[in-house]
């Protein structure tokens, strides 16, 4: 309680020690709008916390407005914080899909209003390589790649590699985050052949071409911001040609693999961890001729 005897700076004081426990609990733009002392000599105050009227997306032509709302933790009806704005930047910026972002916070009668104007980037990739070496000889690849599928923010691949003694191709949807959820998904098929030699005596001898035709399909969890848990379904046919006799068997596996990747910058990395754990198993559950289990890290 304050007297009415009281000075104005010791109410002054009072309603900045309101808005400083506002801000602590991350209310930025909380104000103290009203204070009234009433015949008691008890200091009322009536605060606006600042409550989000809402959030304007603008520049956005590909990219669905909930893709980008689901990736900034601000929300309409929670008050404003300009740390969590901050790192919703940060994490739009860390998606790939925009070359800019600003955000701006307009006044309204219902409560801050907070517009956010982005410039998309170009989400169509190609790139083409050509190398040569003494085993393979010349081998060249092409690859294209969209990784803004439909505005949702999933990646499709297509790539082909080709050498005279070795052919790799590959067709992949990819998805960090399902929806709303922190669900990721890919799938990929593939076909991939290859001819090796067979030495006696340092002479060669013989060729054998292993060709290997399949599918995988992932779902996984992110835990936090760095690890990820995830379930791997791979099932492919592999034909085995020696001395023009085919071999034919079906590899089936299913594995439990753990993502740890913590490390501060992709290509100079100063400290971190990067750590890959996986227990798999082959079995015949989707017509697989070999049984096996196996544990790696990495």
């Amino acid at each position: 309680e304050i007297g009415g005897d009281h000075e104005l700076r010791e109410i002054r004081a009072a309603v900045g020690r309101v808005e400083e426990a506002y801000a602590a609990r991350d209310f930025t733009l909380a104000a103290v709008t009203n204070a009234t002392l009433d015949s008691s000599g008890t200091l009322h105050v009536t605060v606006d916390e600042a409550r989000m009227a809402g959030i304007e997306l603008s520049g956005n032509g590909t990219v669905k407005n909930w893709v980008i709302l689901r990736s900034f933790p601000l929300k309409t009806g929670a008050p404003y914080n300009s740390r969590k704005a901050a790192q919703g930047l940060a994490d739009l910026h860390a998606s790939g899909l925009f070359d800019q972002i600003t955000a701006e916070v307009r006044h309204s009668p219902a409560g801050p209003l907070l517009k956010l104007t982005v410039t998309e980037r170009s989400t169509d990739a190609l790139r083409l390589g050509l190398h040569h070496n003494l085993e393979y000889q010349t081998e060249g690849f092409v690859q294209w790649a969209n990784t803004n599928l439909f505005g949702l923010g999933n990646e499709l691949t297509a790539h082909a590699q080709y050498a005279p003694r070795r052919a790799h191709y590959f067709a992949r949807l990819k998805s960090d985050r399902i929806f709303r959820t922190y669900l990721t998904a890919s799938m990929r098929v593939y076909h991939h052949k290859q001819e090796r030699f067979v030495y006696r005596d340092h002479e060669r001898a013989n060729t054998f071409i292993t060709t290997r035709d399949g599918y995988e399909l992932s779902f996984g969890q992110n835990i936090s911001r760095f690890a990820q848990m995830s379930l791997l379904v791979n099932s492919e046919r592999i034909n085995f040609d020696l001395d023009s006799v085919d071999n034919d068997y079906r590899h089936s596996r299913l594995a439990l693999v753990a993502r740890l990747d913590d490390i501060d910058h992709a290509d100079f990395p100063t400290r971190g961890r990067r750590l890959v754990a996986q227990l798999s198993g082959g079995d015949d559950f989707f017509g697989g001729d070999v049984i096996y289990r196996s544990f790696e890290a990495d």
